[in-house]
């Protein structure tokens, strides 16, 4: 089974990225820090959705993106008919007149 590995890469990816140790997460869920070694690592697959809930808070990432094989590569795919050319058009330009704001 791959979702116990893809759930423990993502947690272990994101708490790394957050800057917290294993023991510092499982601190603030609360865990013992070996039971989220073995999450991460795939070899447990037992976690309750309020746990989970906790570790997307704290991680900051969505819920579902803990369960995403690659959640880097999501990408927005439309059909690009006039209207939505459009649309595409005024949004883009509602982005650069934000960001000239900015400056």
């Amino acid at each position: 089974m791959r979702e116990p590995k893809i759930l423990g890469w993502n947690i272990r990816k994101y708490r790394d990225l957050k800057g917290l140790s294993q023991k510092g997460l499982a601190a603030k869920i609360p865990m013992s820090p070996d039971h989220l070694s073995k999450i991460e690592c795939g070899r447990m697959a037992t976690i309750g959705m309020e746990r989970l809930a906790s570790i997307a808070r704290i991680l900051d990432v969505e819920f579902h993106t803990l369960f995403m094989e690659d959640p880097e590569s999501t990408c927005i795919k439309f059909v690009l008919s006039d209207a939505n050319f459009k649309s595409l058009k005024r949004l883009l330009g509602e982005i650069v007149e934000r960001l000239g704001d900015k400056k």
